[in-house]
This record gives structure tokens, C-alpha cells and sequence, in this order.
């Protein structure tokens, strides 16, 4: 069984990350390497599931965030496995794209 899980947003917001690392880059390896850097932080937070920090403002209860380089993991620590709800860069305007809810 997948120890983490991507919503179909967070799987895409992942893909254009990598994408746009890629091409801004002009290097797959440093994209790989940010790739081996999430997946890194994924398993530190399914062993750890409750070290990342809660904005309840933005995601209601429960639901925790964690860093990577400039980007925000944003998680279900409860869910088995644990569910990757969005992977935002750090300097988007966070109250407005969760008043909005995709």
C-alpha cells in the first residue's frame, strides 16, 4: 500500500512545479532533485504526520502544512495513507486561493 496520496489537484500542481523547474532551469536533474526532495519530506511526514503547523484560517481543523524549498506541502495527517490536499509555491496570495476553493 502507497504510504502518501496525491489529490488530483496536488498531483498536477506537482507536475507544473516540476515542469516549470525544468524548463526555468534548462535541467530534468535539478527537477528530479526537487522531485527526491518532496518525496524526502513525504516520508518524514508519514512518520511524523502531526510535525507540520496548522493554518486553521485557510484549511479548517486538522489539516497541516510543511516546507519544501519555496513550495508548501499542504496535508491530512489523520488519513491513511496520508493525503496531499495542494502544493502551492510559498509567495501566492494563500487567503485568497483557499477563500476561493478550487
Amino acid at each position: 500500500m502507497a504510504q502518501w496520496v496525491f489529490s488530483p489537484l496536488a498531483r498536477t500542481e506537482l507536475q507544473e512545479i516540476l515542469d516549470y523547474i525544468a524548463a526555468d532551469s534548462g535541467s530534468l536533474a535539478i527537477a528530479d532533485q526537487v522531485a527526491g526532495d518532496f518525496e524526502a519530506a513525504l516520508g518524514t511526514l508519514v512518520a511524523s504526520p502531526d510535525i507540520g503547523w496548522r493554518r486553521d484560517h485557510l484549511t479548517g481543523p486538522g489539516i497541516r502544512w510543511w516546507r519544501v524549498h519555496s513550495y508548501l506541502l499542504v496535508y491530512d495527517p489523520a488519513s491513511k495513507p496520508l493525503r496531499v490536499i495542494r502544493i502551492l509555491h510559498g509567495a501566492r496570495d494563500l487567503e485568497r486561493l483557499f477563500r476561493e476553493k478550487p
